[in-house]
């Protein structure tokens, strides 16, 4: 249970954040310009920014899960269709945690954004 008493919803697994993971790198591949990627982003940011503590267990548990899944697939090859998960994804979902937590400046949101615009689609789904 997370502090005050929010939980994440019982659907939110290894598996949904894999696909939040792999929703980041589709958007950021579209770019933040794309009409799709623009209300999300939006949508997202705004989630950040509010301290959403939904978003807040949902980044930190995806932090562990992305840091636990690059430890197990450090000594193995990618022979399943599987997409190794950079140690740096990890770092960039923790961050964008800790930036939640401890509000600074506009522009570091907008680092994050695609991290963000894809876990409120997630939570939205």
């Amino acid at each position: 249970m997370g502090s005050a008493g929010i939980e994440l919803p019982e659907w939110v697994s290894d598996k949904v954040i894999e696909r939040t993971y792999k929703r980041v790198l589709e958007l950021r591949a579209k770019g933040e310009n794309h009409p799709a990627t623009r209300s999300l982003l939006v949508r997202g940011m705004n989630m950040a920014r509010a301290q959403s503590p939904t978003m807040l267990l949902f980044l930190d548990k995806g932090a562990e899960v992305l840091r636990r899944f690059n430890d197990e697939q450090q000594s193995r090859f990618d022979q399943a269709g599987y997409r190794r998960v950079d140690y740096s994804e990890f770092s960039t979902w923790r961050e964008a945690y800790l930036l939640c937590v401890e509000p600074r400046d506009d522009v570091r949101y907008r680092v994050f954004g695609f991290v963000y615009a894809a876990v409120a689609e997630a939570l939205s789904a």
